[in-house]
């Protein structure tokens, strides 16, 4: 399984691509900056499993199933 990580992964066009490459198979790991600005709702909507990185906490990671 390939991975990657998507920058500004709760804009539009940063769910987008991570919905993408859910389908084609991908591990998705995307990073945003910060869980309290950050637009959760466009990622459930993916029903797959998202590692989330926050630019400003190096160990906090959340996942979406």
């Amino acid at each position: 399984m390939k991975t990657t990580i998507i920058t500004g992964i709760t804009g539009g066009d940063g769910a987008y691509l991570a919905k993408l490459l859910l389908e084609k198979g991908y591990k998705v790991i995307g990073i945003t900056r910060s869980y309290n600005s950050c637009n959760i709702h466009k990622l459930k909507y993916l029903g797959r499993m998202i590692e989330l990185l926050l630019k400003n906490a190096r160990c906090n990671r959340y996942y979406y199933d």
